[in-house]
């Protein structure tokens, strides 16, 4: 059994009842529409995060192997000016070892 309560019934409502009702049904789905369409900025929001998280990282993969290589070609550029110092000294370089 239904709880009595102090809405009136259906056949009991008057145009202006009625009237604010759809107010604020309108309002209602107003509000659920802004809310849907927040989720879906954030979701994009978080989507573009992802992806500028992906490229950061890449880039910085990108940035270590480009230090190495640059490492390595400093390393080898003094290696080269170590040897041509030993050259005009008539030294030459030790064995075994990486010059």
């Amino acid at each position: 059994m239904t709880q009595p309560t102090d809405r009136p019934g259906i056949d009991q409502l008057t145009s202006d009842q009625l009237d604010q009702l759809y107010a604020r049904l309108d309002k209602a789905e107003r509000a659920v529409n802004l809310l849907a369409d927040s989720h879906r900025r954030a979701e994009q929001a978080e989507a573009t995060l992802t992806a500028v998280r992906d490229e950061l990282t890449a880039i910085e993969q990108t940035h270590d192997a480009l230090d190495c290589e640059c490492e390595a070609e400093a390393s080898a550029g003094t290696i080269r000016r170590i040897r041509a110092v030993l050259d005009q000294h008539g030294q030459t370089a030790p064995t075994g070892g990486p010059l």
